[in-house]
């Protein structure tokens, strides 16, 4: 990879994603991984201060 993945555009993606799931599901079984974990992660960098 040439260049670093634009966090932003990341962001997007995995809130794209998870619109796609209810809360509480179960996106991984293996891993246990749910639609809450998610939430969970997109709720903190939306927090989190940006140097732009």
């Amino acid at each position: 990879m040439d260049q670093a993945p634009d966090l932003n555009d990341a962001l997007a993606r995995l809130k794209a994603f998870r619109l796609t799931w209810n809360p509480g599901d179960i996106i991984d079984e293996q891993s246990g991984l749910s639609a809450d974990d998610i939430d969970t992660l997109i709720s903190f960098v939306d927090d989190f201060p940006s140097s732009d």
